[in-house]
């Protein structure tokens, strides 16, 4: 599979419109939020303005200060509730069911794991792109992120790994441990596909494949003496 054989719907259709149907938002303020989405995404943060999101909208730069004193805030306001409400639940579901299926291996647990991530990001790609470019910089929304990581998903992240490691098909250690290997990988390639390369051609299941073998021999224990 490449990267541009997979339909890309931006943000979401069906989860923006369950964002605005959660709040009191009007037809400009949806305007607003698809604006503030499309330039983070093109210019990040720092790079943005407020006067550009607002010439997208289709306002005056004053409406979206009666809302967002700040940038700041304009970023939070619009990506915290999609990360709250809808990402992360999204995301807690999936992976969860993910881990808490039996795998008789590591190869079989990535490839589970990463086949489902990947099209995730591309189902969400204006969101994650934010959250890959933001998160490094902004403690607000890291601390949800990490919130949802630890609370939500880390009882079925450690129980699997812990469970491969008994059939000994990975190498003692922490969990902790091997899991940020797991995702290193995956969020290296895809910060360079989607964010440092994306005029590229990437074919996926390529890219994944060669990740999986890695990290299965990398992780294999030793053959006893």
């Amino acid at each position: 599979m490449s990267g541009d054989s997979v339909p890309v719907d931006g943000v979401g259709e069906e989860l923006l419109q369950k964002v605005l149907e959660a709040s009191p938002a009007t037809e400009k303020q949806r305007r607003v939020i698809e604006a503030a989405l499309d330039v983070f995404v093109e210019k990040g943060f720092a790079g943005a303005s407020t006067a550009e999101i607002a010439k997208k909208a289709g306002v005056a730069e004053g409406t979206l200060f009666k809302q967002y004193k700040t940038k700041k805030d304009l970023l939070i306001g619009v990506v915290a509730p999609l990360l709250a409400r809808f990402v992360a639940p999204a995301l807690v579901k999936d992976v969860r069911a993910i881990f808490d299926d039996e795998h008789a291996n590591v190869a079989a647990l990535l490839t589970a794991l990463y086949t489902d991530r990947l099209a995730f990001i591309r189902t969400h790609q204006r969101m994650m792109r934010i959250a890959i470019q933001e998160l490094p910089f902004h403690a607000d929304l890291r601390e949800q992120a990490k919130g949802v990581v630890l609370r939500e998903l880390w009882p079925s992240v450690s129980g699997a790994i812990r469970r491969l490691q008994a059939k000994g098909e990975v190498v003692d250690g922490d969990p902790a441990t091997i899991m940020r290997m797991f995702v290193a990988s995956l969020f290296s390639y895809v910060v360079v596909r989607d964010v440092l390369a994306p005029e590229r051609t990437w074919d996926d299941a390529k890219e994944v494949a060669f990740m999986i073998g890695v990290l299965s021999r990398g992780l294999k224990p030793p053959p006893s003496p």
